[in-house]
């Protein structure tokens, strides 16, 4: 039996508190006369506030002007219910056809991982790759990652009339994720965003583990630019308008459509837009000086990763066991040294007959016998045999994934296998790997880490991964080698003491020193980094305070990872 938490999980529903909704009906419905549709009502928040918002326009027949769609035939008797009159539908909003048209089309869009869409995936790209490929070839580049709030995005465009209003809630992964890429073209070039919303001042959807975003779109050919806006004050009772302390930033279309990472126009504050711009050229990508890939992922870590006592419990023989770092949890210091590699990854490259006799044999057949469908996973399918795991060049430093109150980039002097909790980079040429190093720990960094990295699975931190790290900007070789002495020097001092929480790494004057030579060779004002650290500091605060905010996830039953994260922060 499916529990309702289970239930409300599987069909991404988490229903919306009044002020939300009530603000977002504000954005979407203009007139009287409007004609109105929730793709998803869920209990019937968003058509309670329609109505609400048209009688508040003078609309006398509002109810008539109300539809909705609800798959879960409680929720929709409870629609029904909650909004007299409003035409509620049970049923599957993607087995409709766009018709009627409406003039506003409001709602909480389900936010349902990849994971759990199983078969269902191949059914909503047809539809949406139905609906627009002729119109939108770039459709068809929708990918089997897709959130499911994506394909509502798609289909219920087709419902819009022309001028028409979308206001709805989404997670906001599409902002920076790169299957959200073909959504932020979409909404460009088809549909005209018009504004997008994030408030750090309160967790909308406190059982979930999802931040959430509000995107306002007008159906009126390709957008011209697009507003950011970061609410900085709670929304209240019947809210229309902006709340006081909100911040807005106008963004030409152009930019954004050649920028694969929309959410520092949200977070950042100006001081990142024109450093960035007075540094220009100084700045590079990390890509361009390194390579970056993930830590060893083995595609079945209970078999490949292992505790070192528990390896000598087996009896694995040590030709076969890799001293491996399996998290940064716990490791205070900024230079990895062989006592955190406390796990073992077993690397074995022989076939069957060359392991005969060995307890490494025996542990693989025990494995196999008991593994069942762990075996067939795509990572292990492509390995012949499914226990060959080889080792990458050894890495110079490592990037965390998850970032909460501490940004740091470990050197790996000794070169430590390293799991797929962290990414590993190495420089593309050797002399540079010291400046690369030291880059990777300068407050710019982490800086803009801070504003690019993702935020979408709430919890209060930030995750890095492939595509941020790798546009992450470093100093130029040619701009940071004139200070190779002074670089290296203020990078020792750093690993002479223990990592502290950023909050107090930016109170520090050996991380000072370290930050004017970067700010130096970038050409960038000393005036500049001062506001950076102080921007910086404020960021970190609000960040942490949402989180906070949200604290009750895990323990009340939320519905995303974030529970599994701080092992790795």
């Amino acid at each position: 039996m499916i529990s309702s938490k289970d239930s409300r999980r599987l069909l991404g529903q988490h229903f919306t508190p009044e002020p939300l909704a009530d603000f977002v009906c504000s954005l979407g419905v203009r007139s009287p006369a409007d004609r109105v549709l929730d793709p998803a009502c869920g209990d019937g928040a968003f058509l309670r506030a329609a109505l609400r918002r048209l009688w508040a326009l003078g609309a006398p027949a509002a109810a008539g002007q109300v539809s909705g769609f609800e798959i879960d035939e409680a929720c929709a008797a409870a629609a029904r219910e909650a909004a007299p009159g409003a035409a509620v539908t049970a049923g599957d909003f993607f087995r409709r056809p766009p018709e009627p048209l409406f003039d506003a089309i409001i709602g909480n869009f389900p936010f349902v991982r990849q994971e759990l869409l199983s078969e269902g995936k191949g059914f909503l790209k047809d539809v949406v790759r139905g609906e627009w490929l002729f119109d939108y070839p770039e459709v068809d580049r929708l990918t089997g990652r897709a959130d499911l709030y994506l394909y509502f995005v798609f289909h219920a465009a087709r419902f819009l009339k022309d001028g028409g209003r979308m206001a709805v809630i989404t997670g906001n992964s599409w902002l920076h994720v790169p299957y959200g890429k073909v959504l932020r073209e979409f909404l460009l070039s088809k549909l005209g965003l018009v504004s997008v919303f994030e408030s750090r001042a309160e967790v909308w959807f406190p059982h979930t583990s999802v931040n959430a975003a509000i995107s306002l779109i007008e159906r009126k050919g390709p957008a011209r630019e697009v507003t950011f806006v970061q609410l900085g004050k709670p929304l209240g009772p019947g809210q229309e308008g902006l709340p006081e302390g909100a911040s807005a930033r106008r963004v030409p279309a152009g930019p954004l459509r050649s920028r694969d990472n929309w959410s520092c126009y949200l977070r950042a504050p100006q001081v990142y837009f024109d450093a960035l711009e007075r540094a220009g050229a100084r700045l590079v990508p990390l890509a361009r000086l390194a390579s970056i890939r993930r830590g060893v992922t083995t595609g079945l870590n209970r078999f490949f990763l292992l505790e070192k006592a528990e390896a000598e419990r087996l009896g694995l023989e040590p030709e076969f066991l890799v001293p491996a770092v399996a998290s940064l949890k716990g490791i205070e210091s900024l230079s990895i040294r062989p006592e955190h590699a406390r796990h073992c990854l077993l690397v074995v490259d022989r076939a069957r007959d060359g392991l005969r006799g060995t307890r490494m044999l025996d542990c693989i057949e025990s494995f196999e016998r008991d593994a069942g469908a762990a075996l067939r996973s795509p990572t292990l399918r492509g390995r012949e045999p499914w226990y060959r795991l080889s080792l990458p060049e050894p890495a110079d430093f490592l990037v965390p994934r998850f970032r909460r109150e501490r940004h740091f980039s470990p050197l790996n002097p000794h070169g430590i296998a390293v799991a797929d909790t962290v990414f590993a980079v190495r420089a593309r040429e050797r002399r540079h790997a010291t400046l690369c190093c030291a880059a990777a720990n300068s407050t710019l960094f982490h800086f803009c880490a801070e504003v690019t990295g993702r935020d979408n699975m709430g919890g209060g931190f930030i995750t890095t991964y492939g595509p941020e790290i790798r546009a992450l900007p470093v100093p130029a070789p040619a701009c940071l080698e004139p200070f190779a002495a002074e670089t290296g020097q203020a990078l020792a001092e750093l690993c002479r003491r223990p990592v502290l929480t950023m909050a107090r790494e930016l109170e520090r004057g050996d991380r000072r020193r370290l930050d004017e030579i970067i700010w130096r060779a970038i050409g960038v004002p000393l005036t500049m980094l001062d506001d950076l650290c102080g921007e910086f500091a404020g960021l970190l605060a609000r960040r942490k305070a949402h989180g906070q905010m949200a604290g009750a996830r895990a323990s009340s039953g939320g519905t995303g990872p974030a529970g599994d994260v701080p092992n790795d922060v």
